[in-house]
């Protein structure tokens, strides 16, 4: 002890003593100390929760709005080719596209999107990171050709499954064209953001259509009706169902009969489809016109108003920081009336969950501060208690800062941890100096016994937990980068905070009270 603990014991007595003799100095050094950590903040950044090496990746591709299904699956090959040229590569999911003709409602699929999982081996297995395999297979896929939308993102880049991008800009308002115009000048701005990897929008008008126009009147002389009409048209181009294949022990599957595929691509061909009507079959140029005009290649919306989004994914630039360089970017967009632009994604919910998550903290600050006051019988000790809270604030704010670690869920639970552990603290250093006092000591004699006597449980206790901790600050282990900004604000916060409370608790202790007797 006498070359260990008695020695630290010693210079904090010493250091006490002296700074009581100096309190003015140390206060403004600590206000000063604090007012500049909490200037770190914006260095730190912020995020709902921090960047996850997990081994997978997801790869989400579109093709030309007018491209077949075989088109798209023939060009999500070649995509899966890049990805399987990446070292590393155990396991790969490949799936195309939707089923031509079928509408599909919520997050169903066009016959031009794909996606590709790929399960990579583990962090500790290979030399780059998800993120760098991640600009690899960016690369690569990027050349080929007949793809309009590329996103490659890590699997878990949003903390919730109903955040759909990590980056959500959302545009609203009533013309679809007016919202594709605004959504290009988003997208071609968020592209030369810093710390975006990859950025698409949700749809794009593209998508050619052709307009069926029955004349009532013609179709009227020959004794039909535009429903009766649109609903043959429809027979011979998406089929109907004739029949079912029974199969033992699996569902049915149905056989539509619809005109071959060579008699269903071309106008001509269309228009000269003959129409069964109670005076023969005639032509259908004989009562409508076709006319080609494109359409959306996906319809969205948001309280019955029609929204676009641009999407962004990140490597591990946090959110806070992303949100004011496309704050910045976007300065300059210039928005119609009655049309909006909002940030939605995963900055809309970390803004929501850091209001809730104060409210609550407030709360418990306050139950804390009563529940002092109940056991100290005083107003002002508990205020002294808490005076180490700020403290413990300074070495968790730092070590945010050093690590590289952003302020998200996981620190601010590690504060919740560490108030508890300093307030704890604090409170028996408190309890030591009053107990002393009762004995008869003066308050500096009762200060420096107080001192003394709890150095050492107080390092100790620091001492242990970080050293549990440290495992998980360092990420030794699979997943432990999601814990690892808790573990950094700890330790962060108990190397500064205890030294700090055991010089500042006394000095706030001594205010309003006379130094010697």
């Amino acid at each position: 002890d006498r070359f260990t603990i008695t020695p630290v014991t010693d210079f904090f007595s010493n250091l006490v003593i002296f700074a009581l003799s100096h309190r003015l100095i140390f206060i403004l050094a600590g206000v000063a100390l604090f007012v500049v950590s909490m200037r770190q903040m914006p260095l730190v950044g912020r995020d709902l929760m921090p960047s996850m090496d997990t081994g997978i990746v997801k790869v989400a591709f579109r093709t030309e709005a007018d491209s077949s299904l075989q088109a798209t699956e023939k060009i999500a090959r070649q995509v899966k080719a890049v990805v399987e040229s990446v070292p590393g590569l155990k396991l790969l999911a490949l799936e195309v596209g939707s089923e031509p003709g079928v509408v599909s409602f919520g997050t169903g699929r066009t016959p031009q999107d794909g996606s590709i999982t790929a399960h990579f081996v583990d962090r500790f297995h290979r030399r780059q990171t998800i993120w760098q395999l991640e600009e690899t297979i960016r690369q690569r896929a990027g050349k080929i050709p007949g793809i309009t939308s590329l996103s490659v993102y890590d699997f878990g880049a949003t903390p919730l499954s109903s955040i759909a991008a990590p980056v959500d800009i959302m545009i609203s308002g009533p013309e679809p064209r007016v919202l594709a115009a605004l959504a290009g000048e988003v997208q071609g701005r968020l592209k030369q953001v810093r710390g975006l990897t990859s950025v698409s929008r949700s749809w794009r008008i593209d998508k050619k259509e052709m307009l069926l126009s029955i004349d009532p009147q013609k179709a009227a002389r020959f004794g039909m009706n535009p429903a009766a009409i649109s609903a043959q048209i429809q027979q011979a181009i998406q089929g109907e169902g004739a029949s079912i294949l029974r199969v033992t022990g699996e569902d049915g599957y149905v056989i539509r009969v619809r005109y071959g595929q060579g008699e269903r691509n071309d106008v001509q061909d269309i228009m000269a489809y003959e129409i069964a009507t109670p005076r023969g079959p005639v032509p259908l140029q004989e009562f409508a016109a076709l006319a080609g005009s494109f359409t959306r290649t996906v319809f969205t919306r948001k309280d019955l108003s029609p929204v676009i989004d641009v999407h962004g994914y990140r490597a591990t630039t946090s959110i806070s920081r992303l949100h004011e360089r496309i704050v910045k970017a976007l300065a300059g967009v210039e928005l119609p009336p009655d049309y909006r632009l909002s940030y939605e994604g995963e900055y809309k919910n970390m803004g929501d969950t850091g209001k809730r998550l104060g409210k609550s903290l407030g709360i418990a600050v306050l139950l804390l501060f009563f529940s002092l006051v109940i056991t100290f019988k005083s107003w002002v000790n508990p205020i002294v208690i808490m005076s180490a809270i700020p403290l413990s604030i300074i070495g968790a704010v730092w070590g945010l800062l050093i690590t590289g670690r952003h302020m998200c869920m996981p620190a601010t639970m590690g504060m919740i941890l560490l108030t508890g552990i300093v307030v704890n603290n604090s409170i028996l250093l408190i309890d030591f100096i009053e107990q002393a006092r009762k004995r008869g000591a003066d308050l500096v004699s009762a200060i420096q016994q107080a001192v003394k006597m709890r150095t050492r449980p107080i390092i100790m206790t620091a001492s242990c937990t970080i050293v549990g901790m440290w495992p998980v600050a360092a990420q030794k282990a699979i997943g432990l980068e999601r814990l690892s900004p808790l573990a950094v604000v700890v330790i962060g916060g108990l190397l500064v905070s205890t030294i700090l409370t055991l010089v500042y608790v006394p000095i706030f202790y001594s205010l309003g009270r006379k130094p010697s007797a």
